[in-house]
């Protein structure tokens, strides 16, 4: 009996010893609610040594904001695996992105100083990777609503963890990548990413368009509506825009039961994502109106656009309960590159939205002076390295690379209205007689069904390469095409027009185009188009004056040295063009073409040098 009791007492104790270690190993989360989804898994091939990114490499930024009005309470906390302590880094000013988003605070560069902690719980993995595996939203939601975790940021801000999970506040956490960039190591948020992406042109893109827009982009992202910012619905298989990543994703929010239930949900919301824009350039400005009640031409909307001094009011606003409607202006950016804060307002209603915007100029990378001969008076060679099948690649990189839309959409709203008439009788007593009789009254009653009227513009572009006017030699081959000489010019006429359904003024013609060349394998060096022609739809481009030429004519010198075409049917010369700032009230269009020319000879199998006798 007594054998069977002592066994008895060490499988109970060997019982609860094994519970012990199990919730030892299952995190104990407070009350609090994670609004954190994610995915996105690319293939990464992007990236150099000087541009390149180590898998691993990745943290978040927590801040503590408070749980009403999003605003940052304690300094923000960036969290990694690895200890940057003493690393030679470049970063920005730690800020929220919710901060960024209302337009409270631009990127403040930093270098050196820099601060991350490491958690004795090591962080979920973050940004998924062929090397570590692919993130689990599920997972980090469950690491910033666990205890310890709470416990462990409410003491690196100087608060308890009651405080923290009372009610007032709430985390707003971010993804951290850090990468070289130019050989240089940096510490971005996803958002901080996105935003020097826009400010520089898409130069990190160039780079990282996988890593960046899908792998870091949809790490996190909002379930739902919260703090202001949008849940994002677009899926995760494509790379995102720069524009939806700078406003929906890189993001996740934890809030406890007990904080300040989010405000019941408005009739209206007003929303816009971040322009960049060309100097001295028409576009096209939008934001996004949406109502959860019918808008009716007996009460409709006024939307009114302030921007760089000016204002710009569309009246006459409908759509249907449930639905949103684009709202758009045209204007003209100023000739000089700056950063323009915009804002457009429902007119009487005190709904409001900034528009970040950025006015760019877009730079000319001049191919250098083609000269015959070198400073010693040598004949300029063909470069050692340079190897005509290379250029081929170099054209189909070039062209398979094309990251924007030759055709966009949208919709607008008109409300028909519909009459409901009926008649009600009503049996009336005549005050004096007392006598009863009949009387109707007719009702009529004005209701509104509503229609989507759906448009939508095409860009086309088509590039013609000629001889330069002083090409006495020049030809056409049994094809059609030109042949030359090398040393020769060549002149370019693009000429574009925009086909669809759209209404006059909702769109602007292409007004940029960028040139590259084949000597410098279609990257390098680039010359910018020049419009000589405009109309609402259409436009045509050709080389800006070249100062190389003694006729300041506008042409392209090819190099003395490139080599003749393989044979008779072969175009060997090509050059290829990308036209773009052609706006509409869904973005901008762009579009691509290339010609090419015949190398034969060179110019000085036209010239030569007599000596003239007396």
């Amino acid at each position: 009996m007594k054998s069977f009791v002592q066994k008895n007492k060490l499988l109970l104790l060997l019982f609860i010893f094994c519970i012990n270690v199990i919730l030892l190993c299952v995190p104990v989360c407070a009350d609090g609610q994670g609004n954190i989804d994610g995915g996105g898994h690319g293939q990464m091939g992007e990236g150099s040594h000087s541009n390149q990114w180590i898998p691993g490499d990745e943290g978040v930024r927590v801040t503590i904001v408070d749980a009403t009005t999003g605003t940052t309470m304690f300094f923000p906390i960036d969290l990694s695996n690895k200890s940057y302590v003493g690393r030679d880094i470049y970063h920005f000013k730690k800020q929220c992105k919710l901060t960024y988003l209302t337009g409270a605070a631009n990127l403040v560069a930093r270098h050196n100083n820099y601060e991350a902690h490491v958690p004795d719980h090591p962080l979920p993995i973050i940004i998924s990777s062929s090397t570590y595996g692919t993130s689990n939203p599920e997972v980090i939601k469950s690491y910033f609503t666990d205890n310890g975790t709470l416990t462990y940021i409410a003491n690196l801000a100087g608060i308890t963890f009651d405080e923290l999970t009372g009610g007032n506040y709430r985390l707003v956490i971010e993804p951290i990548i850090y990468f070289y960039y130019t050989g240089k190591y940096y510490a971005m948020t996803a958002h901080e990413f996105f935003t020097m992406d826009m400010m520089t042109g898409g130069s990190l893109r160039t780079y990282f368009k996988t890593l960046a827009y899908k792998n870091l982009a949809y790490s996190m992202f909002l379930e739902y509506d919260e703090l202001g910012v949008p849940a994002w619905t677009g899926g995760t298989y494509s790379a995102a825009s720069i524009e939806q990543a700078f406003r929906y994703l890189g993001i996740g929010i934890v809030h406890f039961r007990d904080s300040t239930p989010p405000p019941p949900e408005e009739e209206l919301k007003i929303s816009s994502t971040p322009y960049v824009y060309r100097c001295d350039t028409d576009v096209i400005t939008s934001i996004t109106v949406s109502s959860s009640v019918d808008v009716t031409p007996d009460d409709p909307i006024s939307v009114t656009f302030y921007i760089n001094g000016d204002s710009y009011r569309v009246n006459g606003i409908v759509m249907p309960g449930g639905e949103s409607q684009l709202v758009w202006c045209k204007w003209h950016t100023p000739s000089t590159p700056q950063n323009i804060t915009g804002y457009a307002e429902i007119s009487g209603r005190s709904y409001e939205v900034t528009i970040p915007i950025v006015i760019e100029e877009l730079r000319e990378n001049e191919p250098p002076d083609p000269k015959a001969s070198d400073e010693n008076g040598k004949p300029v060679r063909k470069p050692d390295n340079w190897r005509e099948d290379d250029v081929e690649d170099a054209f189909r990189e070039k062209g398979n690379h094309f990251d924007g839309y030759s055709t966009l959409s949208w919709g607008k709203w008109i409300a028909v209205a519909h009459t409901n008439v009926w008649y009600e009788t009503y049996t009336y007593t005549d005050p004096e007689t007392g006598e009863e009789y009949d009387e109707e009254e007719e009702h009529v009653e004005i209701y509104y069904t509503y229609e989507e009227n759906r448009y939508y513009a095409t860009v086309n572009g088509v590039l013609k390469l000629s001889a330069d006017e002083k090409c006495p030699t020049a030809k056409n081959t049994s094809r059609g095409t030109i042949q030359i000489g090398s040393g020769y010019g060549v002149d370019a006429l693009v000429s574009t027009y925009v086909n669809g359904t759209y209404n006059s003024g909702d769109i602007t013609p292409i007004q940029n185009s960028i040139f590259y060349f084949p000597e410098f394998y279609y990257k390098t060096y680039w010359r910018l188009g020049e419009i000589t022609n405009k109309g609402n739809n259409s436009s045509k481009l050709e080389f800006k004056h070249n100062r190389y030429s003694h006729f300041n004519t506008r042409t392209h010198f090819t190099p003395l040295w490139y080599p003749d075409a393989r044979d008779i049917y072969t175009d060997n010369y090509k050059i290829y063009v990308h036209m773009i700032d052609c706006w509409t009230p869904a973005g901008m269009l762009q579009c691509q073409s290339a010609d090419a020319v015949q190398i034969d000879g060179t110019v000085y199998d036209d010239w030569r040098i007599s000596e003239i006798l007396d």
